[in-house]
């Protein structure tokens, strides 16, 4: 079934918003990227009700 709102997206990216506020900003744009490509990573696995830790180490071993 599909929410007939985003507030999920939303409480997804308020993490992101307040890291960025708490950093003031990212060093560098690779490491900008790398963080959201993380975070992207993470948020997804969770969503889906597997553990981040393993989602990750699967994408390593392919």
């Amino acid at each position: 079934m599909i929410p007939s709102d985003n507030n999920g997206s939303e409480r997804g990216i308020r993490k992101l918003k307040l890291k960025q506020k708490n950093s003031c900003t990212f060093r560098s744009d690779f490491g900008a990227d790398a963080f959201l490509e993380l975070h992207s990573v993470v948020e997804t696995a969770k969503k889906h009700d597997k553990t981040p830790y393993n989602t990750i180490q699967a994408l390593f071993k392919v």
